[in-house]
């Protein structure tokens, strides 16, 4: 055995020999499971079973990111090699097999989930009548948003011409009669979620038949404990809410009356809360007692007249601020009072609204269909499809009982990392290919990673794989080989609270979710971890998420400045302390005091893309220098695609995929909302020409800037063009980062060596 070969715990060693059945595997962070996984397919490949040997071709392993999917392979390799350069091989294991395997790693099934339906598309997709070429296009996000509101916006056009009941539905969900922005938000978002199902007609029957009962005891009971649920929240809403009012005014003598009164209210509402708990009809019925919200008119009746007395103007004034900073009080009382309301109304009349709901409902469901039959539609006339797509059409490709059977024949093993981000979508896909007796799927993950929601994930399909296994066929791995006792047992207490939520069954389970230190040097660490909770929020506003990120990111690139500020002045003033020692150990001092006054000193870790373009945006408006690490190569940089769609466009005017890449790119800064306003314009104005048409002759600056690139195409090349993108509207210098500039000229460089 190697001098750096791992040794694993007995549950981590159950699992890696696991062979004959299914097996999920619970691993908190830092648990080891990377390096199980490592050995499971190294024991599988290097070893012979049954007289028969296993290939690294014959299994599959799929993650959720490129960087994941080359590591696995990295680590795989090393591990081949680490065996091979023993003295003598371990028994079991055949030398020459695995440098045979070890070879073929490269082009191993181990991939992204994206990157196995996008294999399965290029092989198969004639099966479902596409075009060989479809899959190869992968159409820009914001084309595919632009053609989900265009199409929005015809069909809820189209409907409300001639469906009055339409209609109706239409403007109840606007805020003013004639407008449909609203219902086609609802449409394109409710198309979204159903993009998460492997199958739409079951999500269809399921919305339906949630609105088939004739009695609200029909209900199933899920959606009546949602409904009291919702009841219950109100409730609590509007008595926190008076309560937090009562003690803002508490100290003030002379609102004795007011004071009595939203105390009163209170307290009524404290009572009706506990008829809540049965979830009954009870709650309803004790609801009477509660007459009607205090408005502010109300709590603090006008004091009128010309002549009022000191004491009266004193009152009078005094009402009026008392009354202004009650409204969004109130406001929130009356909404809550609202929908308790309307939730009593369907309790007690239920078979007429409901019948009502199930008409409007169906309804909806005609026009969602039509809404997702012409999006498809109108991707296939652009010749390509999103991931979405490449998700679905493996589904449909699958099956074909022919070819998932030439799959599950392929593949002996089938491992999944990060289950708990699989969908109802990729659990299908799996399920379509896996063996059933003996199983031979490998899952691994961790459900409290879940709570992000990436990539719509459902942690629900984890959590009843794991409710349902066999001893044999689940391992929990609870020890941390990684963090500090106080960073798990603080993780413990705050996933527990996040997951564990009241009025619903329990998520968290010491069982299953409970992590613990392994390494006793680790528990003595008395590091602190200091936690910043940011209030962003307006009174009376709901603010997009987009906002909150931004005021976060300039709060942490603040916070950095001035904690460099500090170890500046700390630095200088301990200089007589340091400045002796030769570099390395200036460092090493530095650090030990907490010094940190180099720009470089400051790391964030952010969870994708978007955060890492609001924090850059952030570091240039506040003039700090940054740079950035990318997991995927230059051409991927967003700087360097943008000046490739530039590329693409100049090469064929009509490519509109490109164009709005260009459009909403830092030369031009179009918004989503600016791209909707084209559309409409362009539909108001019944112009006849097609988009990019159109966006020229609208738009004189892009015409000509698009003109003169032309122009320098045909008669002074690629690399002459290049230099000129760079500098249009001065982008290479102030609309790109450090990291974005050595990007792009890396792609100049390669032209270059090219032409």
């Amino acid at each position: 055995m190697g001098k750096n070969k791992l040794k694993f715990t007995a549950d981590q060693t159950r699992a890696y020999t696991h062979d004959g059945k299914d097996l999920i595997v619970a691993a908190s962070a830092g648990a080891g499971k990377t390096a199980v996984l490592i050995e499971y397919i190294f024991n599988k490949v290097g070893k012979e079973r049954n007289g028969e040997k296993t290939s690294i071709s014959d299994i599959l392993a799929m993650t959720f990111t490129e960087a994941a999917a080359s590591s696995m392979k990295k680590k795989l390799f090393e591990r081949m090699n680490e065996e091979l350069s023993e003295e003598e091989i371990n028994d079991g294991y055949d030398g020459e097999w695995l440098k045979k395997e070890a070879e073929l790693l490269p082009s191993a099934d181990i991939c992204t989930i994206d990157s196995f339906c996008t294999n399965i598309l290029s092989q198969y997709c004639y099966v479902i009548g596409w075009d060989p070429e479809r899959p190869k296009t992968i159409l820009d996000a914001n084309t595919v948003a632009e053609l989900k509101r265009e199409v929005a916006h015809e069909i809820v056009v189209e409907y409300c011409k001639r469906n009055e009941l339409f209609y109706e539905l239409s403007a109840f969900y606007s805020n003013n009669g004639n407008h449909t922005g609203n219902i086609e938000n609802l449409l394109i978002s409710v198309s979204d979620e159903i993009d998460r199902y492997a199958d739409e007609e079951k999500w269809y029957k399921t919305v339906a038949d949630h609105y088939a009962a004739k009695t609200f005891n029909e209900l199933s009971q899920e959606n009546k404990d949602i409904f009291f649920m919702t009841v219950k929240e109100n409730l609590e809403l509007m008595k926190d809410t008076l309560e937090e009012y009562l003690e803002l005014i508490s100290n003030d003598m002379h609102l004795g009356e007011q004071q009595g009164k939203i105390k009163g209210q209170a307290e009524l509402l404290k009572a009706i809360l506990e008829y809540a708990e049965d979830r009954n009809g009870n709650v309803f019925t004790k609801f009477l007692s509660f007459d009607k919200p205090l408005s502010e008119a109300a709590l603090f009746p006008a004091i009128r007249g010309k002549d009022l007395s000191p004491e009266q103007q004193y009152m009078k004034d005094s009402n009026d601020s008392y009354k202004a900073v009650y409204k969004p009080y109130a406001k929130t009382v009356k909404e809550s009072f609202d929908t308790i309301k309307e939730y009593e109304l369907l309790y007690r009349d239920f078979p007429k609204q409901n019948e009502a709901l199930r008409e409007r409902v169906a309804l909806f469901i005609e026009v969602l269909r039509e809404y997702r039959k012409t999006v498809n539609e109108r991707k296939a006339d652009l010749g390509g499809i999103d991931f979405v797509d490449m998700e679905r059409a493996a589904i449909d490709i699958l099956r074909h009982k022919d070819i998932a059977d030439r799959l599950r024949k392929r593949y002996k093993y089938i491992l999944i990392d990060e289950y708990q981000d699989t969908n109802d979508i990729q659990e299908t896909l799996v399920r379509l290919i896996c063996r059933k007796d003996p199983g031979n799927v490998f899952r691994v993950g961790d459900i409290k990673q879940s709570i992000y929601g990436f990539r719509s994930a459902k942690p629900s399909l984890m959590k009843e794989i794991l409710k349902n296994a066999e001893d044999d066929e689940k391992i929990v791995f609870h020890e941390n080989f990684r963090s500090s006792d106080i960073i798990i047992r603080f993780n413990n207490i705050i996933y527990s609270i996040l997951m564990n939520i009241g009025g619903f069954s329990d998520t968290f389970s010491d069982e299953i979710d409970k992590a613990s230190t392994i390494l006793q040097n680790k528990k003595d660490n008395k590091e602190k971890c200091e936690i910043h909770l940011l209030d962003l929020s307006v009174e009376g506003e709901k603010r997009p998420v987009r906002e909150d990120r931004i005021d976060e990111a300039y709060y942490i690139v603040d916070r950095i400045r001035k904690m460099r500020e500090i170890s500046q002045k700390r630095k200088e003033e301990t200089k007589d302390e340091w400045s002796g020692l030769d570099e390395k150990k200036q460092k090493e001092w530095l650090y030990d005091h907490g010094i940190y006054a180099d720009w470089k000193d400051y790391v964030i870790l952010v969870r994708n893309h978007d955060h890492k373009t609001v924090m850059e945006n952030a570091f240039k408006a506040l003039n700090v220098p940054m740079f950035y690490i990318i997991n995927k190569g230059y051409y991927d940089d967003v700087a360097v695609q943008t000046v490739i769609s530039w590329l693409k466009w100049l090469n064929r005017i009509d490519d509109e995929i490109a164009m709005f890449s260009v459009l909403t790119s830092p030369f031009y800064e179009f918004s989503n909302n600016d791209l909707s306003r084209l559309v409409i314009d362009r539909r108001k104005e019944n112009d006849g020409s097609r988009r990019y048409e159109y966006i020229l002759k609208k738009y004189a600056d892009i015409r000509d800037d698009y003109l003169h690139l032309k122009d320098i195409y045909e008669k002074k090349g690629l690399i002459v063009l290049l230099r000129e993108i760079f500098s249009l509207h001065d982008f290479y210098y102030t609309k790109t980062t450090l990291q974005q500039r050595d990007d792009l000229a890396l792609l100049y460089e390669k032209c270059n060596d090219v032409y």
